[in-house]
This record gives structure tokens, C-alpha cells and sequence, in this order.
């Protein structure tokens, strides 16, 4: 079984040939039904969302194909809101956002993220009313996750695109589900399967719904929870909408995935070997062998191959195509519902590739993101769909040099060609008294702004290349060997198929020459590749771009000679680096149970923090905050409680709003509870339940409960605990389980509900809450123990059947769970027990 082939982010083309099984029984044989759905490349919402059509059961002799380039491409199933005719305020402030939004665009595509994400803020802050804001977030978003690599912020922008207010159901939906990627890479799973599951819920049967179960699933797997990895593994790439089907394409290049759903393969012997035949026109042919996927009694199943540019080698587990071939698949269905034998379902694709286009360096190995004037430029296209023969095939692209126009020489360009012509309008009419007028409604014009601070360019010279395909490295270095080893007519490669083509210009200084094959331009111009990609996986030609700005000098030259740091707030946020170092040492060391060494370390992290305690706090802010954080962590580690605690309070009064405010809090109740001061711990924890915006109230409930619990022993092992002190704890850990169901206290506090109820005995309430927590939360990190609590409170009710299974059933899904050896020595007695002739 393998659970990476089916759906894994970013490894390939993923297709999925789907016999899907209509499930009639007709004279005891089980019909097939044969779909098509093709998946390429990463998860992406489609532009436009229509209503999925519910699916309808074929007729008992009916086969039917369906296809389509991505998994739920639109947004079937997702509700979307009627459209209403926008207000004229609303169709000036979308238009002027979007200026704002392209604006950023072009500045992100220029590598200049900060002014790209200033202009993106200018959107949400100036258009609050218009949707574009929610593509604003999306796009601060992504840069946050994909770029900065800072999950935790991103999930800010996401959550604001994913705002109900949103009717643009393909941005929420995948707003939602970038906020459970977000909790996906923080490793907090338990919120990431929230989010997911509700991405499924209201998007179900699109990408969305996808993606959701990719993510899921692998949080399962980094769990342990192998069986709940494979369930959702198994649902990835199960939808295929209809407005993506027709949509046949293969990818070349990327590893093509072929799923079959048969519920004739159900009733074959274990170890029965079923294939698929893949076929290429050029003339490969292979055969791939058919993998279940999910439980024993699953029709689904998968296969798998690579593909690539090459000549046909048959049988090689690798299909070698060309760029203008069709590839074929077939499967032999080997009972239908009208009692037909071994029909054969078959499937043409035709493949593709998605060109990309780039600057590179004379060994083209590097792309290059600036150019020295008086050098060549190097011009690499890699589209596989192009290699056509087995010779170099050849691809046609346009170079241009392209000039940044200075708009106050424009402006005053203008104002002269204006002079002397009758009632010329003023050229120099000042643009901030300009206003757009609908109606009663006035708005300034805040685009003509905009558009004076976004760069305009023009032409000043081109060239058209003819780029030559390539051979690619191994063969190269196959022919140099073959040469230096004397077998000269094996010296070049008897054939071409890279798909990757290459050409050069040379780049000099000076005005522009027509027809001359040379760019000549100055330090600052833009150089543009302009390609069309013709055939590609959208069905659409598309242009491929790619830019470089021309230097002065020799980039070779550029050195790194001097590390010295000369920033004083970056020296000390450095040296708390180093404090934090020391902190994860010392944790090391002590978790191995080396106090001493541990302690010595945290020791030396604290003499940091105080040796740069004045310079920060003439500095304030982040160092400051920062400053306290780590020497509130490092007073906690060596028990130094009142430090700890007066750390805490200073923290909390200098920066009121900081994120570490309620985890600072947390420390200082935590402190009072080792201090057995239970009171003032209550206390403390419930300033944080006051904080409106943190995100450790779970767990400041949850010591709530813990120290109510332990105001309720007796002060004497003669006296009785206090019933009502005991209700109070049993209802801080209610709240927890109900209120913060996907935290990560939630499961203690629901073990702690269970032994509650199990020591009044009230075992069906108990149940009642063990049931919902497992209908409600499939994928809660708490189920093992919910399970295991179920299983002993069945035994106590005298159940031991139901018991057993309970058991079971956690030693099957959780065997990595900490309860899951206890469940296997319960098992094993009860099973003694009943082989004995025990009674329940």
C-alpha cells in the first residue's frame, strides 16, 4: 500500500482513470462503470463557480466516461449567492482597487515584495467595501506562507479572505482551505482538521474538498494514525466536475496516476495481480500493475508510471513519448451488469507542457536575474511539447529591450506639442482635483494616482531568436565518454529529446540598430523573453515571460568581504538568538537527565538576556518584548519562580497587546500551582480567559479545572472531598471539550468529564459523551483515549463484547498510542477471561 501516489502536493501530474463502480447487482455479477478524471499539477480554485449537478445513477449496461484536467475544478456543490446588480460606487471603487491590486502584482513579479505588499494594503485600507480587498489578503497571504515562510501570519490575511461576507465563492473556499494549511504547517492538527472539514463540508466534491483530504491525511500519517491516513488519502482526486471534463491531457514529464473503482475486483482472490495498459502513438507500450487503495474491502485501486521525452523502450516501467503524441489507456472490465465479458474501457489523453521561459547563464544551468551590458544574453525555453522528431526541433521567440519612460520629460513633452494649438486642454492640470462623478455619489480619483506612481515602458529594440533544441546533460556525458574511451561514432547522441531549447543575442551598448540580429540598450534596461506556449495544460495559448535588468560591471565580481554586524537592534536580536539556543540545549540536557549540564546552560542563556538588558530597554519595543519572553522561559526552566513571576508582570504591563501576554500568564498561574497557591492561580488563568484575542483559553480552562480540583481533596485522608469544588472542575472541563474542541487539551479534559461520571456512576451519560466527542471529532487527537475510556466504561456496564471492541478497535487504528499497550493486556485478559467460561 502506498499512500504518497495518491494526492501528494507538488509531486507530479496526477491523473486518475476511474472505473467507477455503480454498484448494481444483476443474476449475481457486479457492473463497472468507467470514468476518466485527470489531475494536473497543484490544487488551484477555478475562476468561475457553477452548482454541481447531482450525479445520477447509469443504467445497469451503461458505461460512461468522464474526464477533466483538475479534481473538482469548479465549484460543485458550493453555494453560491445570487448575484446583484452592483451599485455605481461599488463599480467605481472595484475598478480603481484593481488598478491598485495590478500595481502590486507588477511590483511582487519585479522582486519588490515590500512596495508590492504596500500597494496590497492601500487595496483593504482604502476600499474596505469592495471585494477585490478579499484577493488583497489572499495575496499578502500567500507571500506570508510561500515566500516569507510564516505560517502564523498568513493565516491572519486568510482568515479575513475567508469572511462570510465574501461572495466570491472560489477565493473563500480557497481562503479556508489555506487556513487549514496554515495549522497543517504549524503542526497543529488538530485545528488544521476543523478547518479542513469544514472546506469538505461546504465545497464537497471540488479541488477544495481535495486538497482538504490531501492535508488531512497527512496529518494522520505524522500522527500515526495510519487507518485514518489511508481513508483520506483515498478520497483525494475522487472529484471530477463537469465543467473540467473533455479536458484530456497528460503532462509530460510528471508521473501519471491511473485509478480504477470496480467492485468486481472485491470478490477476486487476495493476490490476484489486475493491470492497466498505457500506450503511446509514438509506439511505447506498458503495462502497469493495480495497487488497492484504502480498506480490504475497497474497489478502489491505483497504478502508476512515470513519463518522459524519448525513444520507445517497451517494457522498461517508463513511458517515452512525444510532444505531439496521443497516449491511451486501457482496462478490461471483466464482467458488466448486461453479462458481457472482458469489455475493454478506454481512454485517450493528449500531451502536453507547460513551457517556461528564462534568462540564463552561458552554461544555461543558472537562471539570471541581471544582465552586463556588452555580454551576451543566454535564452533557454524548456516546453516538451515541442520536441517533435528525433532530431533538434527548433521553438521561435521574441527578445525585446524595453525602457522605463520618465513622466515628468513626458509631461513636459506633451505641454510643448500642446503649445500653439486652438484652446488646447491644460496638460498640466493638476490630477488631485480630478473626481469621478455617478449620480450624487463623488469619489476621488485615486487611480490617476495610482497610475502616475506605476512604471511605464516602451520598445526601443527587438530581436527575434530561433532557439535550438538541446541535448540534455546525460547525454553529454555519455558521448564524452563514449569518446574518450575511442568509440568516436558513438561521440553524439543518435537522437534529440530534451525539450529544452537555447539561443543567444549579444547585448551591447549604444542606440538601436533595425534588423541587426543585436540589442543595444543602456545600464537599466529591461531585457523580455516573449513566448507562445501554444499547447498546454489549459487548453489556451498562453505567453510566457520572463525579465532581466541590465547592469553595469562584471557580476562575478560581487564579494561577500565583511559579516560584521553594524545594526545595534540586529546585534541584540542576534544575541537573543543565542539565548534561545541555549534555552533548546539546556532542554535537551534535561530531558536526557543531565540536570547539571542543563542547569548550566539555562544559566548562561540568563547571563546573555542580562547583559543586554539596559541596551534593550533603551531600544523598546520587539527587543524588549522579546528580551522578556526568553528570560521569563529560562527563570521557569531553572524553578526560579518569583523571578519568573515578576518577569511575567512586566511583560504584561509594558506590552499589554503582545501576543506572549496570555502564554506569560499562563506561566505566572502555573507558577502560583507549584506554589500550591490554588486561589491566586484561578485567578491569574482567568485574566486570560479575558483576553479577547488569545488563542490559550482551552488551556487556561482546562488549569481552571485542574486547580479546582485540587481545592477539592480533603485536608485529611478522614475527611470527604468537596462535591461541590468537584462539579465546579467537572464543568471547567465541560466548557473545555465544548467550547474548545480542537485544542489540545480537549481530550484530557474529556478523560477528566469520564472519570467524573465514572465515579458517580452514571455510565450512560458517559456513553452519551464518549459518542458524540467520536461523531463530532473523526479526527480528533483525543479519540484514543475516548476510545479506551469507552471500552472501560462498557466493562464496568458488564458489556465486555462491546468492551472488546472498543479495545480493539483503538489497537488497530492508534498502535502508536501511549494507551495502546494497555488496551492489548485488557484484551488479552478478557479474552482469557471468556476462553475460561468467566462470567461478564
Amino acid at each position: 500500500m502506498k499512500m504518497s501516489m495518491h494526492g501528494q502536493e507538488g509531486y507530479g501530474t496526477r491523473y486518475s482513470l476511474s472505473a467507477r463502480a455503480i454498484g448494481l447487482a444483476v443474476a449475481g455479477v457486479l457492473s463497472a462503470t468507467l470514468g476518466v478524471g485527470i489531475v494536473s499539477g497543484q490544487a488551484k480554485p477555478v475562476k468561475e463557480p457553477k452548482a454541481e449537478k447531482a450525479e445520477r445513477p447509469a443504467k445497469a449496461n451503461d458505461a460512461k466516461i468522464e474526464s477533466g484536467s483538475k479534481p473538482g475544478g469548479a465549484m460543485g456543490g458550493a453555494a453560491t449567492k445570487p448575484s446583484t446588480q452592483p451599485s455605481a460606487s461599488s463599480l467605481i471603487e472595484d475598478r480603481a482597487a484593481r488598478k491598485l491590486l495590478t500595481a502590486g502584482d507588477n511590483r511582487m513579479q519585479l522582486d519588490q515584495a515590500r512596495e508590492a505588499l504596500e500597494l496590497y494594503q492601500q487595496v483593504v485600507e482604502r476600499y474596505p467595501r469592495s471585494n477585490v480587498r478579499f484577493e488583497a489578503f489572499m495575496r499578502m497571504g500567500k507571500y506570508q506562507l510561500d515566500k516569507a515562510r510564516d505560517p502564523g501570519k498568513a493565516i491572519q490575511y486568510f482568515e479575513r479572505a475567508a469572511d462570510e461576507t465574501n461572495e466570491v465563492m472560489d477565493i473563500r473556499g480557497e481562503a479556508m482551505l489555506m487556513v487549514g494549511r496554515c495549522h497543517y504547517e504549524q503542526q497543529k492538527f488538530q485545528q488544521a482538521f476543523a478547518s479542513l472539514r469544514q472546506v469538505i463540508n461546504l465545497f464537497p466534491g471540488t479541488e477544495f474538498s481535495n486538497q482538504a483530504y490531501f492535508y488531512i491525511g497527512n496529518a494522520h500519517y505524522k500522527l500515526g494514525a495510519f487507518n485514518r491516513a489511508i481513508e483520506a488519502f483515498s478520497k483525494v482526486g475522487t472529484a471530477v466536475s463537469e465543467t473540467e471534463q473533455g479536458k484530456r491531457y497528460m503532462e509530460i514529464g510528471k508521473r501519471l496516476f491511473v485509478r480504477i473503482s470496480d467492485q468486481d475486483l472485491t470478490a477476486l482472490p487476495e493476490g490476484t495481480i489486475t493491470n492497466v495498459t498505457v500506450t503511446a502513438n509514438s509506439g511505447d507500450a506498458e503495462t502497469v500493475k493495480l495497487v488497492r487503495i484504502g480498506a480490504a474491502t475497497s474497489p478502489n485501486y491505483i497504478a502508476e508510471i512515470d513519463t518522459t521525452l524519448g525513444d520507445v523502450a517497451k517494457g522498461d516501467g517508463i513511458l517515452q513519448v512525444r510532444g505531439d503524441d496521443n497516449v491511451s489507456i486501457s482496462y478490461i472490465d471483466a464482467q458488466t451488469t448486461n453479462k458481457e465479458v472482458n469489455v475493454e474501457r478506454k481512454q485517450e489523453l493528449s500531451v502536453v507542457h507547460n513551457a517556461i521561459g528564462d534568462f540564463m547563464d552561458g552554461a544555461f544551468r543558472d537562471p539570471l536575474k541581471s544582465l552586463v551590458v556588452g555580454k551576451t544574453a543566454y535564452v533557454r525555453v524548456i516546453d516538451l511539447d515541442r520536441d517533435l522528431t528525433a532530431g533538434a526541433d527548433t521553438v521561435t521567440v521574441k527578445v525585446i529591450a524595453k525602457r522605463q519612460i520618465n513622466k515628468a520629460v513626458k509631461a513636459l513633452h506633451e505641454k510643448d506639442e500642446a503649445e500653439g494649438t486652438p484652446a488646447p486642454a491644460p496638460a498640466t492640470a493638476p490630477k488631485a482635483e480630478k473626481k469621478a462623478e455617478v449620480g450624487t455619489i463623488e469619489l476621488p480619483g485615486d487611480e490617476d494616482a495610482e497610475a502616475e506612481k506605476k512604471p511605464e515602458f516602451k520598445i526601443i529594440d527587438e530581436a527575434t531568436l530561433v532557439l535550438t533544441e538541446r541535448p540534455r546533460e546525460e547525454d553529454d556525458e555519455a558521448a564524452t565518454k563514449a569518446g574518450e574511451n575511442g568509440n568516436q561514432g558513438q561521440s553524439k547522441p543518435t537522437s534529440i529529446h530534451s525539450g529544452v531549447f537555447g539561443g543567444q543575442v549579444p547585448v551591447l551598448p549604444g542606440e538601436p540598430v533595425t534588423g541587426d540580429s543585436i540589442l543595444q540598450v543602456q545600464t537599466g534596461d529591461i531585457l523580455e523573453i516573449v513566448y507562445e506556449d501554444k499547447i498546454n495544460i489549459t487548453g489556451k495559448t498562453r505567453e510566457v515571460r520572463a525579465t532581466v535588468q541590465t547592469v553595469t560591471g562584471s557580476l562575478g565580481d560581487v564579494k561577500v568581504a565583511n559579516q560584521e554586524i553594524r545594526d545595534q537592534q540586529l546585534e541584540l536580536q542576534t544575541r537573543l538568538k543565542k539565548a534561545e539556543a541555549l534555552t533548546n540545549i539546556g532542554r535537551i540536557y534535561k530531558q536526557l537527565g543531565l540536570k547539571e549540564q542543563a542547569d548550566h546552560h539555562f544559566k548562561q542563556g540568563v547571563e546573555e538576556c542580562e547583559a543586554l538588558a539596559s541596551r534593550a530597554r533603551n531600544l523598546g519595543g520587539d527587543v524588549l518584548e522579546t528580551m522578556y519572553v526568553r528570560l521569563w522561559r529560562l527563570y521557569l526552566e531553572l524553578e526560579e519562580l518569583d523571578k519568573a513571576a515578576t518577569i511575567c508582570l512586566a511583560l504584561q504591563k509594558e506590552f499589554p497587546n503582545s501576543q506572549f501576554v496570555d502564554e506569560a500568564l499562563l506561566g505566572l498561574g502555573e507558577t502560583s500551582m507549584k506554589k500550591n497557591e490554588y486561589d491566586k492561580a484561578i485567578g491569574v488563568f482567568k485574566r486570560v480567559l479575558d483576553l479577547p484575542l488569545s488563542s490559550r483559553k482551552a488551556d487556561a480552562l482546562f488549569m481552571i479545572g485542574l486547580c479546582q480540583e485540587k481545592l477539592a481533596q480533603p485536608a485529611r485522608p478522614v475527611d470527604k472531598p468537596n462535591q461541590g469544588m468537584l462539579e465546579a472542575a467537572f464543568l471547567s472541563f465541560q466548557q473545555v471539550f465544548q467550547k474548545y474542541p480542537t485544542s489540545g487539551v480537549a481530550g484530557d479534559a474529556v478523560g477528566k468529564m469520564a472519570d467524573f461520571y465514572m465515579n458517580n456512576k452514571d455510565y450512560d451519560r458517559a456513553i452519551s459523551t464518549f459518542q458524540q466527542a467520536l461523531d463530532e471529532y473523526p479526527d480528533a487527537q483525543f479519540t484514543d483515549r475516548i476510545l479506551y475510556d469507552y471500552g472501560r466504561c462498557l466493562f464496568r456496564m458488564q458489556r465486555t463484547d462491546d468492551a472488546l471492541g472498543k479495545f480493539r478497535q483503538l489497537m488497530s487504528e492508534y498502535p502508536q498510542s501511549k494507551l495502546a499497550p494497555k488496551a492489548k493486556q485488557i484484551v488479552a485478559a478478557l479474552e482469557k477471561r471468556n476462553a475460561g467460561g468467566g462470567s461478564e
